[in-house]
């Protein structure tokens, strides 16, 4: 599994810009998001990190990598 991790998420919207953005990244069936902390775990085989990346950066949302 592979991690990432969204900074800046504060309220609400931030969940559902979230939601939103994993649903339009081919193979979002096999992300999961810990809302409270940011953290998002997928499979590096299902999901493309590059989509991810872009489709969080068009909400506005940052993601940084999780060593």
């Amino acid at each position: 599994m592979k991690r990432l991790r969204l900074k800046g998420m504060d309220n609400k919207l931030d969940c559902a810009a979230v939601e939103r953005c994993i649903k339009t990244v081919d193979g979002y069936e096999n992300v999961r998001i810990n809302m409270a902390t940011g953290e998002i775990t997928y499979n590096g085989e299902c999901v493309d990190e590059n989509l991810l990346r872009e489709a969080f950066a068009k909400e506005g949302l940052k993601v940084e990598e999780v060593k």
